[in-house]
């Protein structure tokens, strides 16, 4: 009887709109990103190590405190004045020093990278 069973002509024309494998894409376009981000996450994780790195070559003590307190460390500026007990407005000017010094330094490297 199995055998012998026959399939008609309009159940074989059956249309199929959309995606048979909804969970099976969903788990592969997670996967696609999540490699992704572990790939952003590495490249940024190394460009900060190379950063520090030049921060930590600065000469000037006074430019790699300043650097490095606020651009690895992340504190305010105003912090960074208190504790290094100079104004405000003096930390400002220490701060475009040590960024021109950076910037001296370094800045051939990263406007090669960004040209």
């Amino acid at each position: 009887m199995a055998t012998s069973i026959s399939i008609s002509p309009k159940e074989v024309d059956v249309q199929s709109s959309g995606n048979p494998d909804k969970m099976g894409s969903a788990v592969s376009k997670i996967v696609d990103l999540q490699n992704e981000i572990q790939t952003l996450v590495d490249e940024l994780v190394n460009k900060r190590r190379i950063i520090i790195s030049q921060i930590d070559s600065m000469d000037n003590t006074d430019v790699y405190i300043v650097l490095s307190s606020h651009y690895v460390n992340g504190k305010d500026w105003n912090l960074i004045s208190v504790e290094m007990k100079y104004s405000y407005r003096n930390i400002m000017k220490l701060r475009k020093r040590a960024l021109q010094e950076f910037e001296r330094r370094y800045g051939q490297l990263y406007s090669e990278k960004s040209a």
